[in-house]
């Protein structure tokens, strides 16, 4: 004990009012307890572990346990068990909720919140998780959130089946939101009984709750329905009533819209008007492959002379009118004797089948009048499968073939 009142056990320099050189044993035959103060008050004071008065940085506290609680009540933890009463901050001195993390990046380091690193050994028990959320109300417990040992996520459910499982009744279990002007939000959900549209179906909702204004539905037997909840007209049904086209498709390089059937009694594409309007209509011109049937092939209207004045390309969709030149469409009249006009059309045609008309003409008599003739037209086939000879002639007069104008359609 020095003159200042210091008291050394194990020293004979005590450097404060004890001075402890070696181990403490503090045994009260219960949970010992360590006064700050004297006072019949709340002092606020902390324990404090100092390095050393020469050096008085903040020295490190190992425990089996802790309990951080304003009474030594609340909890007992047990050896490597952490119990905190109040809120938890890491990196701030205020923590706001039960567990506040804080922290900032720099140039050189990012700042990393928190990890959760689970390890999940072959053949152990997989029924843990790496995070759960829960709610308890009215005495039932349900999961709100949940991070499986296999790295699902689960919202609404604690046994996700898939990397994201989404759960919820009586309602949508997705919404997509954007708030700056001109957004909106998209209602998304499988739907159930308790839904205006009825159950069964994968909605997609715009701006509203009200599911009979889904604007896209796909039903479990796989139809989509667009404009209608209830698709049943085939596996895609597009219903409008505001725009005025149901369907429209648009390429740059082949097909707008192409449908195919395997079925030989069925349609590639099938069209009803059941108010009475077009079934089908063309904005342009019509085609078909060379080899069906149905559509025209080839229409030519040939002038006496040979030259093409109209003519459509039912192959290439070429058309052509006010023209005078024995080449149109990519088809050609030769016209080398009287009557006689070889077409070739640039594909076969003597599968196919024909309507031929030669033009009426009125013609000069002598002395000095006119008379209308009438002149007939067919056609004949020569060696050449791409080609039709037409042969015009007045009908009422033996070996008596004319030159003649003529409309030849292909089918």
């Amino acid at each position: 004990i020095t003159a200042a009142g210091n008291v050394g056990v194990g020293t004979s320099s005590p450097q404060a009012k004890l001075d402890l050189r070696g181990h403490l044993v503090v045994d009260a035959g219960t949970d010992p307890i360590l006064y700050t103060g004297t006072a019949n008050s709340e002092l606020n004071r902390y324990l404090q572990l100092i390095n050393s008065p020469a050096s008085p940085s903040a020295s490190g506290l190992k425990t089996g346990g802790l309990l951080v609680a304003d009474n030594y009540g609340f909890g007992n933890p047990g050896k490597n068990d952490l119990i905190v009463k109040g809120n938890t901050g890491m990196g701030l001195s205020n923590p706001a909720s039960k567990l506040h993390l804080f922290g900032s990046a720099n140039i050189v380091n990012p700042f990393l919140g928190l990890t959760i690193d689970q390890t999940v050994n072959a053949n152990q028990n997989t029924n843990g998780y790496a995070m759960k959320v829960t709610t308890t109300t009215g005495g039932v417990t349900s999961t709100n959130f949940l991070i499986n040992s296999f790295g699902n996520t689960g919202v609404g459910t604690a046994s996700p089946a898939e990397r994201l499982h989404v759960t919820q009744g009586g309602d949508y279990q997705l919404r997509l939101e954007n708030t700056a002007s001109g957004g909106g939000f998209w209602n998304i959900g499988q739907s159930d009984n308790s839904f205006a549209s009825g159950g069964g179906s994968l909605l997609f909702v715009p701006n509203t709750t009200n599911s009979s204004s889904a604007t896209v539905a796909f039903t479990t037997g796989g139809r989509v329905g667009i404009g209608t909840t209830a698709p049943s007209g085939a596996k895609l049904d597009v219903e409008d009533s505001s725009i005025g086209t149901a369907v429209y498709g648009r390429s740059t390089l082949g097909s707008g819209v192409f449908g195919e059937s395997t079925n030989a009694n069925g349609w590639g594409v099938y069209g009803r008007n059941a108010a009475g309007g077009y079934a089908v209509f063309a904005e342009g011109n019509a085609g078909q492959a060379r080899d069906k049937g149905g559509f025209v092939k080839a229409m030519l209207y040939v002038s006496s002379g040979g030259n093409i004045h109209q003519c459509y390309n039912g192959m290439t969709g070429a058309s052509a009118t006010g023209i005078s030149s024995p080449d149109g469409c990519g088809f050609h009249v030769t016209h080398d004797s009287i009557g006689v006009y070889n077409v070739s059309f640039g594909f076969t045609v003597t599968d196919r089948f024909y309507a031929l008309t030669a033009e009426h003409e009125f013609q000069s008599c002598i002395p000095d009048c006119s008379e209308e003739r009438n002149k007939g037209a067919n056609y004949n086939f020569i060696n050449d499968a791409n080609t039709l000879q037409v042969l015009v002639f007045f009908p009422d007069q033996r070996l008596s073939l004319t030159n003649g104008a003529f409309m030849l359609v292909v089918y």
